[in-house]
This record gives C-alpha cells, sequence and structure tokens, in this order.
C-alpha cells in the first residue's frame, strides 16, 4: 500500500483557523511539546509554557496523557486492532513519538491527523526513523469529521467496515463550546466499527477551590492566543462515550485531567498473544 508523505482533507475547514506560520506568537502544539521536554518549541512557546506552569502542573499532566494513551494503544493492540486513527496529533515529541515504533510493525495502518501544518509537516520529517508504509499523515481540522472520514487519507489507509482505535488524547479541550464538541465525538463514534475502541483525554475542572483558581488562570493565558483552551466536567466527559462500554482508566486521572475510554460492543476482532 503506497500513500502520499502529507495529504490535505477533501474539504476545506468551516472555521477559521491560526496562523501557524507567525512563530513570534506562542503555539498550542509547541506548547504541549515543551512540556514533554522536547524541542519542537521556540522562545515564546517556552516563555508562555512556563508562566502556565506556575498554575498547572504541566509536567504531571503531560505524564498522565501519554501514559493514558500508551495503555489504550497497547490494550487495543493487545485485542486485535490494527488500525489507528488519531486526532490532533501534536507534535512528534520524544514520549510520544515512542508510539510511532509501535505503530509501525507489519500489519498495523495508521491516520495521524492534525489541522496545524507546521505539526503534519514535523511528522513527516519524524516517522523516516520509523517508516510504515501503511500510514498517512493528513492536515485537516478535526472539528470537520467528514471530511476527515471521506478523506483519501483515510479511505485508503483505514477500512471503517473494520475495528479502529480512535485516540483523541489532550486535543477536544481545543474545541470551544460553540463548535459542539459532543456532536463532533459523536460523528467520529458514530463512523466506527462494532469492536472498536475510542480514547479521550481532556482537561478538567478540579474539586478544589484553589485548584480551580488556578486553572482559570491558566484558561485566561490561554484567552489571549489562537488556541483557548475550554475545561469541562468529568460528568460531561463520560457522557460522550456514555452509550458505549466503558474501560477502567481512573489511575491516569489528575486534578487537571480527566481520560475515558470505551470499547463499542458487538463483533470483535480475535485477540492476539
Amino acid at each position: 500500500m503506497s500513500h502520499s508523505t502529507n495529504a490535505t482533507a477533501n474539504d476545506a475547514p468551516r472555521w477559521p483557523t491560526p496562523d501557524f506560520l507567525r512563530f513570534e506568537d506562542p503555539n498550542a502544539a509547541r506548547i504541549a511539546d515543551w512540556a514533554a521536554g522536547d524541542s519542537h518549541n521556540t522562545a515564546v512557546d517556552r516563555h508562555f509554557g512556563e508562566q502556565v506552569a506556575l498554575l498547572l502542573p504541566v509536567e504531571e499532566i503531560v505524564r498522565r496523557n501519554v501514559a493514558f494513551a500508551t495503555e489504550m494503544l497497547h490494550h487495543a493492540l493487545a485485542h486485535g486492532i490494527r488500525q489507528v486513527l488519531v486526532l490532533g496529533c501534536g507534535m512528534p515529541t520524544g514520549p510520544v513519538w515512542r508510539h510511532q515504533a509501535t505503530l509501525a510493525r507489519p500489519g498495523i495502518r495508521a491516520v495521524y491527523v492534525d489541522y496545524d501544518p507546521i505539526v503534519t509537516a514535523a511528522y513527516t520529517i519524524a516517522r523516516q526513523q520509523h517508516p510504515n508504509p501503511a500510514s498517512e499523515i493528513l492536515t485537516a481540522d478535526l472539528r470537520d469529521p467528514d471530511a476527515i472520514l471521506t478523506s483519501t487519507a483515510v479511505r485508503s489507509t483505514l477500512d471503517l467496515a473494520q475495528p479502529v482505535l480512535l485516540l483523541a488524547t489532550a486535543v477536544l479541550h481545543h474545541v470551544p463550546d460553540r463548535h459542539k464538541p459532543a456532536d463532533i465525538l459523536a460523528r467520529y463514534r458514530d463512523a466506527l466499527a462494532p469492536g472498536s475502541y475510542l480514547a479521550i483525554s481532556h482537561l478538567t475542572t478540579p474539586d478544589k477551590p484553589e485548584d480551580h483558581r488556578r486553572l482559570s488562570a491558566a484558561l485566561n493565558l490561554y484567552r489571549g492566543i489562537d488556541q483557548p483552551l475550554t475545561a469541562r466536567s468529568r460528568r460531561t466527559l463520560n457522557d460522550w462515550l456514555a452509550d458505549l462500554d466503558p474501560i477502567p482508566t481512573d489511575h491516569h486521572d489528575g486534578p487537571f485531567l480527566h481520560c475515558v475510554a470505551a470499547h463499542k460492543s458487538g463483533t470483535d476482532v480475535q485477540e492476539q498473544t
């Protein structure tokens, strides 16, 4: 199976997107990369990240998020899943990029999606370390699921009639309420075959008043850049996958991060030993 190095979705996003080439402004993907201890970032991103780190335990949040994504990837593979769709893949940071070695195994097909062309360009370069001809990198906006699901990248790489692991970690909190993230996730969920797995992690509202004040201050910082954050309650996030079979993930939760995973019941694939 042969694919182009980088693709775009069939339809242009329906929402305005930031000017990613403005390196003088902080960028959410590069800030997350800094928090993960990698180098796909600029001095501006690092300065912004340091301001956020005064308010939130960013390194712990990143650590928990990566551990959750890693566990879900291996859980799905152990249950026979051989197709992965990664929404909002972010920069190929060191901890996250270790997934690529796993996804480069023979027989595994993967599509990485991000709407930041700098991110997808970085992925194109980085995946040369772990080449997989059955993978694709797609520059597209996850808020347009129909464009992504019908894109050449997805249709030529994934068989949506067979189970898929959908990873949407640390990305849906970038989708504001007015764009209806629950409906967006439901569109992806409905497109997946029985036996599929879904995993989401999301910034959440903490229980302690002091933590709540710290989070509010951090969210105010993000309102000053083109990619603000929206924290949501654990109940709201659980409701997004409430009609599926839950997979316990509480051990990855923290005061500011909630992880939810579920299995779409039905005909499953054969488990792998």
